[in-house]
């Protein structure tokens, strides 16, 4: 990735994001073509960059659903970091990353599991609760599936939480 770029996303500097564009309109759809790799928007996602991230979003879609080297989308470091702002701001600007939700990592980890492996309950319930809200049509059935998918060592996001000793 270009190093402009790199530096705008890790300093939420959306005016980069046109310099950049200016300099190569190819950059973005080169980025994409790589098969893994930490995106401008990982970047942002991870610095809580709500702006960037959904300029980002809006110019390059795909983005939002690209893995990066360790398997993770951009929403999995926003959980990670607690950056609920910029979890809420990808909601906003593309609702069909609801579906983020029920994406594994190469552990075959949700990011329910990644969130209580982290001690980031609250994380846990903003999951379970952005379900709940009905972003799904079927979201009762999408949240016992979160809840009791097993990951490749056949832990349920409970059964981390009771091993870790926390209350959910």
């Amino acid at each position: 990735m270009e190093e402009n770029l790199k530096t705008a996303a890790e300093n939420g500097d959306i005016n980069m994001i046109s310099v950049s564009l200016l300099e190569d309109p190819h950059l973005p759809d080169r980025i994409d073509h790589v098969p893994f790799i930490h995106t401008p928007l990982h970047i942002a996602a991870s610095s809580c960059h709500i702006q960037f991230a959904k300029k980002i979003i809006r110019l390059k879609p795909s983005f939002a659903r690209k893995l990066n080297q360790e398997g993770f989308s951009p929403m999995h470091p926003a959980f990670h970091n607690d950056q609920t702002k910029v979890i809420l701001g990808f909601l906003d600007t593309e609702i069909e990353l609801v579906q983020s939700i029920q994406d594994v990592t190469i552990q075959n980890e949700t990011a329910s599991h990644i969130a209580v492996k982290n001690h980031k309950v609250d994380s846990l319930g903003f999951l379970l609760g952005v379900l709940h809200r009905g972003y799904h049509e079927d979201s009762d059935i999408q949240k016992r599936k979160i809840i009791n998918w097993k990951d490749d060592d056949g832990n349920t996001v409970l059964r981390v939480a009771t091993t870790m000793n926390q209350r959910l």
